[in-house]
């Protein structure tokens, strides 16, 4: 197990290197608008992070699997690999927008949300299984405005879901 000292030097290591970032919108990352010359340019320019937004709870399949589809997946993968070549560490935010509002989080569609949010960050965790933790971020809530007393419930469920991964 890992212990308390060893995980205030990793999140220290990984917050040096998120030092200085730009944001990657949702908007050009669906529409497979990144290259691995953007990313290179984002290191000339002094960045060492990025943050690589998605909508993968707008394109997942209906419920219950709530499946991403494999071009999205590849998508997001492709412009985590850019960034590495590029010496930047990614920050894969995949619900880019989801919590602008309270509506998907209020109590008649908190069950059903909460079930997508998980199948999406177990889909998300499996995919970057392999990275290190060290080299690849996860945002799992982009700036929730509306229901702060559930977000430690969303919190858990989302960072189990990226965990139960292989």
């Amino acid at each position: 197990p890992t212990t308390a000292p060893d995980c205030t030097a990793k999140a220290f290591r990984v917050n040096t290197k998120l030092a200085r970032g730009n944001n990657f919108m949702a908007a050009k990352t669906i529409y497979g608008h990144g290259s691995p010359q953007d990313m290179q340019l984002l290191n000339r320019s002094g960045f060492t992070s990025v943050r690589i937004g998605y909508k993968m709870d707008e394109r997942t399949s209906p419920a219950p699997d709530h499946i991403i589809p494999d071009v999205d997946m590849r998508e997001m993968r492709d412009l985590v690999d850019f960034a590495l070549a590029a010496g930047i560490t990614p920050i894969v935010n995949p619900v880019h927008n989801w919590f602008f509002s309270s509506e998907p989080w209020n109590s008649s569609n908190y069950a059903a949300n909460l079930a997508e949010l998980e199948a999406i960050w177990t889909q998300v965790g499996t995919e970057f299984a392999s990275y290190s933790t060290e080299d690849v971020v996860f945002e799992m809530v982009n700036e929730p405005h509306e229901e702060p007393l559930k977000m430690p419930d969303i919190y858990a469920h989302a960072f189990r879901a990226i965990r139960s991964s292989p």
